[in-house]
């Protein structure tokens, strides 16, 4: 007896739909390098970058009577000169040939995976570049809070300060025992955890908490070898140390920055503005046009629980049957009234102050906007062929962006921090992913 076809006789013949749309399924955002994007900057050699500063005030002042009184020898002010040395950094992306051809037009695929590499690129280094601006020069991205095993997982303080698919070197302490490195498979914000793959150098099992993870490539033997970032300017370490190669001992208090140690007490506004009064204290009533606030999630949290502290809802005048929603679209975008720039790569547990006027970048490569990558060139070409093991062409294209730049805060009496600050049990940061 005859029967129907069924869809089985009709698959070949079928279309298959793809969106057009292509969604992004993890975070990538540069906050802190918005912040500084717009600073000085200055086209430098391999050379130290000097920095002259003035330390000191001179000329010295005495009352007299002129009745033919000694008026004494006059001084001058002190002049010194802070310096800062280019670190490099590569960024490397290849892709086969059959990829690139398989995707070239609208009629083989959505879009061209060659293209969208290479914005990919330009958004993956600006991510990681932002994250290397906060550290403190030392190259330290987070400190291992614990480790487990099947599958193998690290537990950090912020995960989104990694990126899947990069490799971190993990070290006893800066300066200490190198175990190699580790290559992260995946970032688990919600679980204060990176998954890491067999990729690596370093022996898992020697990895432990307190072991801090390196930027990959960098010496990590002491402070002054990477990026002075957020961390190095902001910095309350007394009169000891230097401050970009000026000894803090010969300059007492000038190399510090205003700081309040909240020792696990909750953010209040009185700290805020403690912070902005200490500025003004050591650089003048008026010396604060430049000034913002950088943070993470967890202390804009801190600062929306302090604004509804403050709120009143009186019920006879709010009209139509629906209850007030005690909390607006979105937290307050300034704090103690400077304007609050958050991230979810901020170090937890902290609210630094910055004064973007005290703040420079100086390059290397002509082109580079401070931090900003550009193309590798050579001799016009940015792709380059690889070759494979018989010493002939390898059907596969790699390219490189580039940068060597270096930041410097002149003042670290120009910024401010509070650190020691809670963060809320409910969010996966800090020591709530030990």
């Amino acid at each position: 007896m005859a029967a129907p076809s069924t869809q089985a006789q009709a698959v070949a013949l079928q279309l298959e739909r793809v969106r057009a749309k292509v969604a992004l399924l993890y975070p990538r955002e540069h906050t802190f390098a918005d912040v500084i994007q717009r600073i000085e900057n200055d086209i430098v050699s391999s050379r130290a970058m000097r920095i002259p500063v003035q330390v000191f005030s001179g000329s010295l002042n005495s009352q007299t009577t002129f009745a033919g009184t000694d008026l004494g020898v006059g001084t001058a002010s002190t002049y010194e000169v802070e310096t800062t040395t280019p670190i490099g950094f590569v960024q490397a992306t290849g892709w086969s040939l059959d990829s690139m051809w398989a995707t070239d037009s609208n009629e083989q695929a959505v879009e061209s995976f060659t293209k969208r590499e290479l914005k990919n690129a330009l958004q993956e280094f600006a991510a990681f570049q932002s994250v290397v601006q906060e550290q403190d020069s030392t190259g330290t991205i987070d400190t291992v809070l614990g480790t487990a095993t099947s599958p193998n997982i690290i537990y950090v303080n912020n995960p989104s300060r990694f990126r899947a698919n990069e490799y971190y070197q993990v070290l006893t302490a800066i300066g200490g025992t190198n175990y190699g490195t580790v290559q992260i498979l995946s970032v688990d914000q919600q679980g204060g955890a990176l998954y890491v793959t067999a990729n690596g150098t370093a022996t898992f099992g020697s990895i432990a908490a307190t072991n801090v993870l390196v930027i990959n490539g960098a010496p990590a033997t002491a402070a002054g070898t990477s990026i002075n970032g957020l961390a190095y300017a902001n910095q309350d370490v007394g009169n000891t140390g230097s401050y970009l190669g000026l000894s803090r001992v010969t300059y007492p208090g000038v190399f510090r920055t205003p700081h309040i140690a909240a020792n696990g007490q909750a953010l209040t506004s009185e700290m805020g503005r403690a912070i902005v009064q200490i500025r003004r204290l050591v650089n003048g009533a008026e010396s604060e046009a430049d000034f913002v606030w950088y943070t993470g999630l967890d202390q804009e949290q801190a600062i929306e629980a302090l604004s509804l502290q403050e709120q009143s809802v009186i019920l006879n005048q709010v009209t139509g049957s629906n209850s007030v929603d005690p909390i607006k679209h979105d937290a307050p975008k300034t704090f103690v009234g400077r304007k609050l720039h958050v991230s979810a790569t901020a170090v937890p547990g902290r609210l630094d102050g910055i004064d973007v006027s005290h703040w420079l970048k100086s390059s290397m490569i002509p082109g580079s906007t401070g931090g900003d990558p550009v193309p590798l060139s050579i001799g016009g070409n940015t792709e380059f062929q690889m070759y494979g093991t018989s010493g002939g062409l390898a059907a596969a294209v790699l390219t490189y962006l580039v940068t060597f730049y270096q930041l410097a805060c002149d003042s670290p009496r120009s910024g401010g921090y509070i650190d020691g600050l809670p963060v809320p049990a409910f969010l996966p940061l800090g020591s709530v992913n030990a």
